[in-house]
């Protein structure tokens, strides 16, 4: 035998076949002066949004838009710029590669770039993303022409 569902069960129910996201959002803040947003734990937020770009394949856009958001975020930059390069840096290092991935992490990097005003990256950003360019730059060589990365 299963039980019979709880009075919230029942409601949940009930208020899901009556509403969507953004009624249901409307309903408690015009007429219970409640923000969802203040409920939720950012963590548990950002990691729905995380996996609704992943499955839906604008993650990309979110990392991009996260950057222009918070250009001070040293985690954001790092993720976005720094790991990549490195885990390229050292895959090339590993195993000689065709270099195509070497050109789309360049090529995602300069999509980066020009949508940052140069003004919202700070001197010590810049100067660490020349650094692993030239570090990149030098592994695309060796790939190009045929050297295996030591």
């Amino acid at each position: 035998m299963t039980a019979a569902p709880s009075e919230s069960d029942k409601l949940i129910e009930t208020m899901v076949q009556a509403f969507d996201n953004r009624s249901v959002e409307r309903m408690l803040r015009e007429r219970l002066n409640k923000n969802i947003l203040e409920w939720i734990p950012t963590k548990e937020l950002i990691s729905l949004v995380v996996i609704a770009a992943s499955t839906q394949g604008w993650t990309e856009d979110l990392v991009q838009a996260a950057l222009l958001e918070q250009p001070d975020s040293v985690a954001i930059s790092r993720f976005a710029v720094y790991d990549p390069l490195t885990a390229l840096i050292e895959k090339n290092k590993k195993s000689a590669g065709t270099g195509s991935e070497v050109a789309q992490v360049v090529s995602c990097l300069l999509k980066v770039l020009n949508q940052t005003a140069p003004s919202d990256i700070r001197p010590e950003i810049f100067t660490g993303l020349h650094n692993n360019l030239k570090d990149l730059y030098t592994e695309y060589t060796k790939l190009s022409e045929g050297v295996t990365a030591s």
